[in-house]
């Protein structure tokens, strides 16, 4: 589907329930929920990661890029960024990863166009949150991922 934000710029072939569209929804409809810590979370379903590495797979770059223009268009929304890893490896280090991957996540979505001070916060939390098994490879791809949280809207 194609989504329409505020100053006419239109986002093509994004998913009825992917975040672009759930996001927009949000900051429209939506309450911030300022009790539970695990409310107003929103992945970036197409950002995912290389095993160990910072560098984006797939289709990563387009969402990064509709996030940027989203926030670009919503400028007083305010996001926390959220980078996680998979259950693999050394679990220092993970932290490390996922922080890195929280930057620059928050570097390509203020180069696409937010504000700096839209992203409130950028943290790793390595493994943390992970849920696939060490055999499950591609529920592994998608524990290294990317979620943002709407603090303010």
């Amino acid at each position: 589907m194609d989504l329409e934000l505020p100053g006419g710029v239109k986002l093509s072939g994004v998913a009825t329930n992917g975040l672009e569209n759930t996001l927009v929804n949000f900051i429209k409809t939506g309450t911030i929920d300022t009790v539970n810590k695990k409310a107003n979370w929103f992945d970036l379903h197409n950002v995912q990661f290389v095993s160990g590495k910072t560098i984006y797979a797939g289709t990563a770059e387009a969402q990064v890029k509709n996030a940027g223009a989203i926030l670009k268009a919503y400028p007083n929304v305010k996001i926390k960024i959220g980078g996680y890893t998979d259950a693999s490896g050394d679990a220092a280090k993970n932290k490390a990863l996922s922080q890195a991957r929280a930057s620059k996540v928050k570097a390509d979505i203020i180069a696409a166009g937010a504000k700096a001070d839209q992203i409130v916060e950028a943290v790793g939390y390595g493994s943390e949150f992970a849920k696939a098994a060490i055999t499950d490879k591609e529920g592994m791809a998608r524990d290294r991922k990317v979620a943002c949280k709407v603090s303010q809207k």
